[in-house]
């Protein structure tokens, strides 16, 4: 995108939060079942007013928390090593000065995620969150000075509006978010308008609209590939002009439609059966409340007046001649129990949709990879492409970008002579990422348990399988450091100076 004026830009937003209208449509009313708190700015004052009614049952919220909960854990465990950077050379790979500075590099990036440097474990599971609910969900990630401390924060997706380049990556985004006239002062300085520093020195609280809009920046003289613009949205005013070596937004989607820039989440799936769920629900309450406080048949009105059915209440006159009661509770003869039985199964619906089972299985501290895989791993294959979305939308191009950062901050050790131009790989080693890979390793455990007694008959049926490889394929499938594992040449060259020695 060539660099474009602040009247092109505010054009422009505008084009993209027109063409979302339908969209966000959709987000309010998955907002109001299993979102309500978080997703600011999409629920209207007539959303607002239905809110009591929606939220009868907090199934899809509690499968929301535990779905996120759950991804974060397989994904970004802050307690274990998640990721690894490798070299797309393999031979590099295994010499022992880029090993060690690839090992450092990870260790450092790592630490640039942890508490100390950034808030990115603790806003991760509303990332998730809104990536499952929505299907679509805005991060970014930037430095805050010069401090070594970084700045990761989840955008609410009512501010942000995306468009795709023609290769269907996200390339411009424009965020509107509103300050008071003294922040924004404080922030843009005497670039702001006139009106709004007018604004600013009178104590005025009313708040303005800005948008920061990022975008790639073809102009010739751009020394940074994609170009950070603020501007002023009333007066289309330019307050702030910069630029960033790598996009500081990612934006993770669940699933997507063919020419849909936006994603689709587990929230529309459920949503038929929260909205059978919640008409279920208010049924089960009103047959409810009639069993408890059913309604009374009287001979006139006269003894109406005259009952009184509270607890410990006189009624003169409601018997008869005989003894009978003239006032008579009218019992409709439902069966609550039975919607009970139906509303359960739209709630495992709704769990089910969530992958809570697997989520909870996956936080057992007692289960091994061998043993997860086997109970779920079909369900790990329906779950594959989305997870895959997550590492190519969301954590590679983040890792990528911390790395520029603290390589241009010079916070990473100078790398080893030789190296500098190499393509450089990660590789997700996550309990969930363990878990994928086993399969590998299971089925090489697998081979030799089965050729056990055929060696043990004719120990040359060995030779069909290449030992050193076949080590190296089970410590990648079981996620052993790479620190730890020897090269195959390596291992050969000591295997060969050993063998004369014998």
């Amino acid at each position: 995108m060539k660099s474009l004026s602040p009247q092109q830009l505010v054009s422009q937003c505008s084009r993209l939060r027109a063409a979302r209208a339908d969209t966000e449509r959709q987000w309010r009313e998955i907002a109001a079942y299993m979102r309500p708190q978080h997703l600011h700015g999409l629920i209207d004052a007539q959303g607002a007013a239905r809110r009591s009614v929606l939220l009868l049952d907090s199934t899809a919220r509690l499968a929301v928390e535990g779905f996120a909960a759950g991804i974060y854990g397989m994904m970004t465990n802050p307690a274990s090593r998640w990721f690894a950077l490798r070299l797309a050379d393999e031979e590099l790979n295994a010499f022992d000065p880029v090993r060690d500075w690839l090992w450092d590099a990870e260790t450092r990036l790592l630490a640039s995620f942890g508490p100390q440097a950034s808030r990115f474990y603790a806003v991760l599971p509303e990332l998730f969150a809104d990536l499952a609910c929505f299907g679509t969900a805005i991060f970014y990630s930037e430095e805050i000075g010069r401090t070594g401390r970084f700045n990761d924060a989840v955008r609410p997706l009512a501010e942000c509006y995306i468009a795709e380049n023609a290769h269907g990556e996200v390339d411009t985004i424009f965020r509107r978010f509103t300050l008071e006239p003294s922040q924004a002062v404080a922030l843009f300085g005497e670039a702001v308008s006139p009106r709004t520093r007018r604004a600013a020195e009178s104590g005025s609280r009313d708040r303005v609209a800005f948008l920061h809009a990022v975008f790639p920046d073809t102009a010739a003289q751009a020394t940074r590939p994609f170009a950070s613009v603020h501007v002023e949205e009333e007066g289309a005013t330019l307050v702030a002009r910069d630029g960033y070596f790598e996009m500081p937004y990612q934006v993770p989607r669940w699933t997507q439609g063919a020419g849909e820039p936006y994603g689709r989440g587990i929230g529309d799936q459920v949503l038929p059966d929260m909205r059978l769920l919640v008409r279920m629900e208010e049924t089960l309450l009103r047959a409810a409340e009639l069993m408890a406080d059913p309604p009374m048949a009287v001979p006139d009105k006269g003894l109406a007046r005259g009952a009184h059915v509270r607890p410990g209440g006189i009624s003169y006159g409601a018997l008869d001649h005989d003894g009978g009661l003239r006032i008579k509770p009218i019992y409709t003869g439902a069966n609550p129990s039975m919607a009970l039985d139906l509303i359960e199964q739209r709630r495992q619906a709704v769990r089910d949709a969530f992958q809570l089972s697997l989520m909870q299985v996956m936080a057992s501290p007692n289960m091994t990879a061998t043993e997860f895989m086997a109970r779920h791993e079909e369900k790990l294959r329906l779950l594959g492409p989305n997870l895959g979305r997550i590492q190519s939308e969301f954590l590679s191009p983040l890792i990528r970008r911390r790395f520029g950062m603290l390589m241009r901050a010079g916070m990473l050790p100078e790398p080893p002579p030789g190296i500098r131009g190499q393509e450089m790989r990660i590789e997700y080693v996550s309990p969930l990422a363990r878990a994928q890979m086993a399969a590998e390793a299971q089925a090489v455990g697998r081979l030799y348990d089965s050729i056990a007694p055929v060696a043990a008959l004719d120990p040359a049926v060995a030779f069909n399988i290449d030992h050193d490889e076949a080590v190296q394929v089970m410590g990648r499938g079981w996620a052993v450091p790479a620190r730890i594992m020897r090269g195959i040449d390596q291992v050969r060259a000591l295997r060969a100076a050993v063998v004369p020695q014998a």
